[in-house]
C-alpha cells in the first residue's frame, strides 16, 4: 500500500495524542497495525513532526519494533 505523507501524518498525529495524552500505547500500536504503517513510516512521520520526540521514539522502540 502506498500512502501519502499527509495521510500517514494524520494517523501519526492521532497516535501521538493517544500515547502522550491518554497514555494508551497498546491502543496506539493497534492503530498503527490496522493502518498498515511500517516502522519506517512511523519513524519518518515522527521526524517530520518533531513533537513529543522522546516519548514517541520510546513508543516506536518498545511497542512497534
Amino acid at each position: 500500500m502506498d500512502m501519502n505523507n499527509e495521510f500517514i501524518d494524520g494517523i501519526w498525529f492521532a497516535v501521538q495524542h493517544i500515547v502522550v495524552v491518554r497514555d494508551m500505547p497498546v491502543v496506539a500500536a493497534g492503530i498503527i497495525k490496522e493502518s498498515e504503517l511500517s516502522i519506517d513510516d512511523c519513524k519518518a512521520a515522527q521526524k517530520r513532526s518533531g513533537s513529543f520526540d522522546k516519548q514517541m521514539r520510546k513508543f516506536i522502540k518498545t511497542e512497534l519494533e
